[in-house]
């Protein structure tokens, strides 16, 4: 059975065009799992389950949820978003850091992670992460590496922080998106580790 690629009105910095860019990398790699790690809302899971529904794989949603002290979402609300979007069936949830999932040593044939990405953060990820992922990550982009937090809070930027450390990476889809007085800078990338 196929499913008809849904447009999702969940709040996120990514557009419908970046949930297609997921959707499209589910579909092109065909995984049998794909781990979500940094839902919030569940935009991206979204996306990544309608694929997965697809090709008959399933979605690993792991988040802090509530637990996160900064922008977050509980995790009834995230379950809640997903029923409502008729994809439950196809994830499970794990309430948990990416810290504590890359503790876990799970082998992963797919990962999107978007966890407030610095190149601290996803160095650190490439080099823990087991088995030899195909990995999306949000981040990738000057504009993304020059956003307000990451200058504000003096954060490792992303570019030269994989450039430095040879890890090579495709941009997939970047934009600059206005709602209310903020102004994001959302990309999307893909490293093959």
């Amino acid at each position: 059975m196929t499913t008809k690629l849904k447009k999702v009105n969940l709040p996120s910095s990514y557009t419908h065009q970046f949930g297609v860019v997921m959707y499209e990398q589910v579909l092109k790699h065909q995984p049998k799992v794909v781990y979500d790690i940094g839902v919030l809302h569940g935009f991206s899971t979204a996306y990544l389950a309608m694929a997965c529904k697809e090709i008959g794989a399933k979605i690993v949603a792991v988040d802090l949820f509530e637990l996160y002290k900064y922008t977050s979402v509980s995790q009834k609300q995230f379950e809640y978003n997903m029923d409502a979007l008729g994809l439950m069936d196809t994830i499970t949830v794990q309430k948990m850091s990416v810290d504590s999932w890359l503790d876990l040593q799970i082998p992963a044939e797919f990962v999107h992670i978007d966890v407030s990405n610095t190149g601290e953060i996803l160095l650190d990820f490439f080099n823990r992460v087991i088995g030899k992922p195909i990995v999306l990550f949000e981040g990738g982009s000057v504009e993304r590496d020059s956003c307000d937090w990451m200058i504000k809070y003096f954060k490792k930027t992303i570019i030269p922080t994989l450039k430095n450390n040879d890890i090579k990476y495709e941009l997939l889809k970047s934009d600059v998106v206005k709602r209310e007085n903020r102004t994001y800078c959302p990309s999307l990338s893909k490293a093959i580790l």
